[in-house]
This record gives C-alpha cells, structure tokens and sequence, in this order.
C-alpha cells in the first residue's frame, strides 16, 4: 500500500521579487528597511534562494550586517549535470538579487554567493542553493515552494521561523493539528478532537524533533502561542510555547510557560504560567494567552506573557532565566488586544508593549492609556506602530477595534494616535472593524 503524505508547502518570499525584472541578467532595486532598536548581532548567512522561472533562474539573497554599503558579491554556478565541473563566477553585483538568464532548461546547477571578503579571509557564508530549470515550468510550480512532511494529517496550523541550529540560516517550527477550535467564545467553542504538535525542520525538510502539546492544550488560535528567539545569544534559537502537565485544560495549575532546545527539542527550563486567578472567571476571556519577546532597556530579551482578554488581564515579565521581573493585574476596565505588539513607540533605543489602548514601558507601568480620554468600551482587534505621518514627529499607532454589542451597541471604528497616545484622527461610523493593515504606498506621502 502507498503511503500517504501529508506535507505542508509554503511559497519563497523572493519569488514575489521577481516581476521587477525586464531582462535577463538583470539585478534588481535592493530595498533598504532601517530596524525601529538597534537589535543585539545575530549570527546569519545569506540565506540564498534559487527560484527557477519561466525567464531562468532568479537568486535573492540577504545582506550581512558587516557587508558596507559597497560591497561587491560575486555569484558562482555549478552545472550537476556536466562530470568534474567547478563552480564558475558568472556576474558580480552590488545587489542583493539576480536573475540567471543563461541558465539551460532541463540543468540542475548550484549556486553560490561570495565577496571578496570572505574569498581573502576563506570565510564561510553559508549561501548555497539548488535549482533545475524545467523545459515548460507552470506559472507556480512545486519547485517554488519549501515542502515538510509532516507524516499526519492537518487541519490547521502555525508557522514561526529562526536559527534552531546556529549555521545563520533560518528553520522551521511548526505548530499542527488535525482539528481546530477558531475560538474559546461559548458560541463557537468546540471540544478538541486531536493534540497539537510542534515539530522542527530544517529548511531541506529534514525533522529536527516533534512534540505533542497532549491534551491539556486545547487545539484553536489562542490556546498555545509559540515564538522562537534566541533569548540566551547562544547563536541558536530557542522555543518558548504554553505546555500542561495535566491531560485537563482548566487544570490551570499544571500549567507552564516552557523553553525548548530549537534544536533537540528537549526542555531547557520551564516556570508556571501566569494564573488565571481574578480574571473574571469567564472562560473566554481567561483562555486568551499570548507571549512576545521584549527588549525593555534596548538590549535584552525579556519574556512577556499576557493572560486575559475581555475582564481583568494578567501581564507577566520574566528574564531569560525566566526569574520574574514585574507582573500587573490590568483590571481599570480596559481590555486587551488579539495580538501583543512590541515596537520603540517613542525612538528612545527600547522597546515598549502596546496592550490595548495601553503604551506599556520598564517596570510594567503605562506611558500612556488612550482609554482614559475615550468615552465607550470595547477593545482594539489590530494595532500597528509605523511612521504613518512623515510631515509628523515620531511614530504614530493605528488602532481598529471592536465595540460592545449590548445595550450601547457602540458605533467604534478606527483611530491613529501619536506617540503619547494623544488621537490625531477617529472614524466612528464602525461597529466592529476587525482586520486593517498600515504601508507605505507613496514615498514622503502621509499614510
């Protein structure tokens, strides 16, 4: 009997580069995108990728933070079908992109990026990758996508990326189960049919490890949030996820925030996660979970975990030992968010937390509150921290929320406050917008 696969394919990013080129051999316009902090060195390579097209080969790859502002790179080929061959060099460029329009349909070749540089120091960049080039390739064909095996059926799940290994290129955690509770609303709450598991991939599609959540975590959105960070600056990422000890989900004494070895999977430490204790004792509310890492003085990563939605909130800070640094009760009467935004709102070096309409900073304590100049209930269900408006000092954050549906039926809508939480602009003719996006669509032009 065949066996039957069940994979997971996602799309390469660079293949969305690709329609700005207009002949072959063309490099293309590198973008430039400045980080809101100056983040710790992380340890990367190239990250090289090789997406056949209808038009050749087009290569994309990352610039390395000691790479000036001149650098050279210089791509090398090799033809796997030819005996003996050697990589030769085929173009040097001062972009980080490529299109390989010599390459032959039905060759395989494999790539690689140098500079000088590392050719003087005999340095390693880890920027290898494989292609063959078809005869007829289909406008999105399976060669264009990453593909994991993960030897079970799916119904949902969750993608987080970072260096599991410390080789400088990225790996794949994947959060999969076979059933998927949207959401702990009594209206929609279903009882979970199948476990979550977590499984890590190489990005060749080799498994690293996979573990079962079991049943203590129910299988939807907000159960078991899971991010990968390097919060020890070992070189290799770790994962910080939500596990039980219990097989009960309401068993919220056996529950624990938990880091995991990225790249054995084995647990490397573990604290109880925050409790549910004078959250309102609805269980809507009290199953929202959420974690995010924070650089609250601008250099090291602090664990945040929130509990809590639509009552009281639970907001705890731990360091990368996870020795508990501060931890708030919100119960003011304002809500949460469904979502844990970490930006430097207000361009000091460090990081702040944007829960709800609170601008949280060292400490735990707020910055700012927009509630407390807002007359209706609710909450945010998206929040975003860009430069909206350049003609404006500082960063602005745009809110969309929610309104209460009750005797009030708010009409809410959308905000844009600046920096200090103060509103530039509001459109209330919205009861409950739930999806809203910010970008830059003219250069120098307000949002």
């Amino acid at each position: 009997m065949k066996k039957r696969m069940w994979s997971l394919r996602f799309g390469l990013a660079a293949a969305c580069l690709f329609v700005a080129c207009q002949k072959e051999q063309t490099p293309l316009r590198q973008n430039q995108f400045e980080p809101f902090i100056e983040e710790p060195a992380n340890i990367l390579g190239r990250g090289l990728v090789a997406l056949p097209t209808d038009r050749g080969i087009f290569l994309s790859w990352r610039q390395l933070q000691g790479d000036s502002s001149g650098t050279i790179y210089e791509v090398y080929r090799r033809d796997l079908n030819a005996d003996n061959s050697t990589a030769q060099m085929i173009t040097q460029t001062a972009l980080t992109c490529f299109l390989d329009g010599t390459a032959l349909a039905g060759r395989d070749y494999a790539y690689e990026i140098k500079t000088p540089r590392e050719q003087e120091t005999n340095g390693q960049s880890h920027a290898q990758a494989f292609a063959t080039l078809k005869e007829s390739p289909s406008r999105y064909p399976a060669a264009h996508a990453l593909s994991f095996d993960l030897g079970m059926p799916y119904q949902h799940v969750q993608v987080v990326t970072g260096d599991l290994t410390g080789d400088g290129e990225f790996d794949i955690v994947i959060k999969h189960s076979n059933f998927w509770d949207v959401d702990p609303w009594e209206k929609a709450w279903q009882q979970s049919q199948d476990t979550y598991k977590v499984s890590a991939f190489l990005t060749s599609g080799q498994r690293l490890w996979t573990m079962d959540l079991g049943w203590g975590i129910e299988s939807g959105v907000f159960y078991s949030p899971v991010v990968v960070w390097d919060i020890d600056a070992d070189g290799r990422a770790e994962v910080l996820l939500k596990t039980s000890k219990s097989s009960d989900p309401k068993d919220y004494s056996q529950q624990f925030l938990t880091v995991l070895d990225g790249e054995t999977g084995q647990v490397k430490n573990e604290t109880q996660w925050p409790s549910a204790e004078g959250l309102g004792g609805n269980y809507n509310s009290d199953s929202r979970n959420y974690i995010a890492v924070v650089h609250p003085d601008g250099k090291n990563p602090h664990i945040l975990i929130a509990r809590g939605l639509y009552l009281n909130q639970r907001l705890v800070c731990y360091d990368n030992k996870l020795q508990k640094v501060w931890e708030r009760l919100i119960d003011d009467g304002t809500h949460g968010l469904h979502s844990l935004p970490i930006a430097d709102v207000n361009d000091d070096g460090k990081e702040e937390i944007l829960w709800g309409e609170h601008c949280i900073g060292e400490g735990g304590k707020d910055l700012w509150v927009i509630k407390d100049r807002m007359p209706y209930e609710g909450h945010p269900d998206i929040c975003y921290v860009a430069e909206v408006l350049p003609s404006r000092p500082g960063k602005e954050v745009y809110y969309c929320r929610e309104g209460w549906y009750g005797d009030k039926n708010e009409l809410i809508g959308m905000m844009l406050a600046d920096n200090k939480g103060k509103l530039i602009w509001a459109n209330w003719n919205y009861r409950h917008v739930d999806g809203g996006w910010v970008s830059k669509v003219l250069p120098g032009a307000d949002g």
